[in-house]
């Protein structure tokens, strides 16, 4: 887990917090507020940045956190954290669909890049650079007024199709796109105003993710381990199917009862006619209250006949 000033930054994983391993070019080593790390990226699997704020991060007033949240170079999502919120997850990622004409919310997923020797799908010099990164900035501001969208925010995911040329060199497979997009209305947004010096402090946490094969040249995951299966995108995990655990339920509990039968015969034949012990009650203190011994007195003569 990513820990910076107790501002903790993680990628979920199809519901698995990913495991993260060490970065080895660092932009700037000397930078306390920054860090880096290795995660494995499975195609088609969806994933959210988790964030958990301590409450040993003061937020009092208007003042709050900011997190956003880039893909690939381009910004995917932002939140404003108050005391009141200080875990969550961010997993959609919210865009104008210029060929509809609506808002969407789209899940996150890891898709697949498909490499094209056309020069025309070059792409920024900049957002090549950021290609297979997942940028969160964290920054304490002021929270000031709402306000609706009344512009087009396009979509933020970099094309799925990229020129060789684009990422020659840099390791990168895949890229992160949306699935399973749903209609909403307009959102709205938090106007903020920066603050100065280290009460303005900006965190930055990167994961720069990769294939398990691509890992796996650099050492960081063993070669024995067995390449994953990529997720079908656009369908769920399976999972057990509903009947399945309600015969379970039945068949345990018709067990329970069973054992309970046992258990009210078992104690009726060792408790019959013989005092048995409470547990954890004081010494002598008994269910039963033991029975009383008849005295027998014998008269013996001691006459002479």
């Amino acid at each position: 887990m990513a820990i910076l000033d107790d501002i903790e930054i993680t990628v979920v994983s199809e519901g698995e917090v990913s495991t993260e391993y060490d970065y080895p070019h660092p932009k700037d080593k000397n930078d306390a507020k920054t860090t880096e790390r290795f995660i494995e990226a499975l195609t088609g699997a969806k994933f959210a940045i988790r964030y958990a704020i301590k409450p040993t991060v003061r937020l009092y007033g208007a003042y709050c956190l900011r997190v956003r949240v880039f893909a690939d170079g381009r910004r995917l999502q932002g939140k404003s954290v108050t005391r009141r919120m200080y875990t969550g997850d961010i997993k959609t990622m919210t865009h104008f669909c210029t060929e509809k004409g609506v808002w969407i919310d789209a899940k996150l997923v890891f898709g697949s890049i498909q490499t094209v020797e056309d020069e025309s799908h070059q792409i920024d010099p900049h957002l090549a650079g950021e290609l297979g990164c997942l940028t969160v900035t964290v920054q304490r501001v002021l929270r000031r007024e709402h306000c609706t969208s009344s512009g087009n925010y396009p979509s933020s995911a970099v094309g799925a199709e990229v020129s060789e040329k684009a990422i020659k060199g840099k390791g990168a497979t895949n890229c992160v796109t949306g699935i399973e997009s749903a209609a909403r209305g307009p959102p709205d947004w938090v106007n903020h105003r920066s603050l100065s010096g280290k009460h303005g402090q900006s965190y930055q946490f990167k994961f720069h993710y990769r294939s398990r094969e691509y890992l796996q040249t650099l050492g960081c995951i063993p070669k024995s381990l067995p390449p994953p299966t990529p997720i079908e995108q656009g369908e769920p995990v399976a999972a057990e199917p509903a009947d399945s655990y309600d015969e379970e339920i039945q068949r345990l509990r018709a067990r329970l009862a069973e054992l309970e039968a046992r258990k009210k015969v078992g104690d009726g034949a060792s408790s019959g006619g013989r005092a048995v012990k409470r547990e954890g009650a004081d010494h002598g203190v008994y269910d039963t209250p033991p029975r009383k011994r008849n005295r027998v007195i014998e008269t013996i003569d001691l006459s002479e006949d």
